[in-house]
């Protein structure tokens, strides 16, 4: 027998050994923790993508009022700005949802079970599906629906803000580029205030149509998994329960 048969011998073989309740127990608290401070980890990353759209948005917008020699396309280039900041949120959404399904597996057929002191899990194969999923970890939402998710949260809000902003914009701008106070409204001098430098108006206005055509789609017609919108859709009907 060799030196190293001989030193693994000296310990234990706790593979081969039944756990009891008490480590059991333990050992998913301790997994709770964990997955808990990933999934807080990556939440923060959210929040920040999500500061950094605001910040764009405020920042964009207070430059194109702040005079009137400013143009509205910084109002266009914000968009592209913050629709970037949406991609990488929505990349992020995914990495984040990993832990979070597997924190609402835990706290559904252990926590709760445990609190209602029922030995029996809702879902009798969730230990096995949480194990498989730390062996081979994949994705549970699509890219499409995680960009829908975070662009029903937060910012179609932004996007309509600056569409707002920039139509504000356009409706004082005179195709010259500067305020011209006392005259009338017109359809026409609307739509040439589109336009900016080199680009037509038709240019402008197709690439706006385009990119809020684009986000409309998505709203509209992009299903989310039920959840990922939000798990908490209603008042409790128990809420003295919880004022006291």
């Amino acid at each position: 027998m060799t030196n190293d048969a001989r030193a693994d011998s000296n310990f234990p073989n706790f593979e081969n050994q039944p756990l009891t309740r008490g480590e059991y127990i333990q050992s998913v608290i301790h997994l709770y923790r964990g997955e808990m401070q990933r999934a807080v980890t990556w939440r923060s990353r959210l929040d920040t993508t999500t500061n950094w759209a605001i910040v764009v948005t405020v920042t964009a917008l207070s430059y194109a009022f702040g005079a009137v020699e400013h143009p509205h396309i910084i109002i266009i280039l914000a968009n592209v700005i913050i629709l970037t900041l949406l991609w990488v949120e929505a990349r992020r959404y995914r990495y984040y949802d990993v832990w979070r399904t597997r924190l609402r597996k835990i706290e559904e057929n252990f926590f709760a079970p445990l609190l209602r002191r029922d030995l029996q899990s809702p879902d009798a194969r969730w230990g096995s599906i949480v194990a498989e999923d730390f062996l081979h970890p994949r994705f549970k939402i699509a890219f499409i629906h995680a960009l829908k998710a975070r662009l029903m949260r937060n910012y179609a809000t932004l996007f309509l803000i600056t569409l707002a902003a920039w139509l504000v914009k356009i409706s004082v701008w005179s195709p010259r580029g500067h305020l011209e106070e006392g005259l009338a409204f017109s359809w026409a001098r609307f739509y040439g205030a589109m336009g900016f430098s080199t680009l037509s108006p038709a240019v402008v206005l197709a690439v706006q149509a385009a990119f809020y055509g684009f986000l409309a789609v998505v709203m509209l017609f992009v299903r989310v998994p039920y959840g990922y919108s939000g798990e908490i859709h209603e008042i409790t009907p128990d809420r003295e329960f919880w004022d006291r």
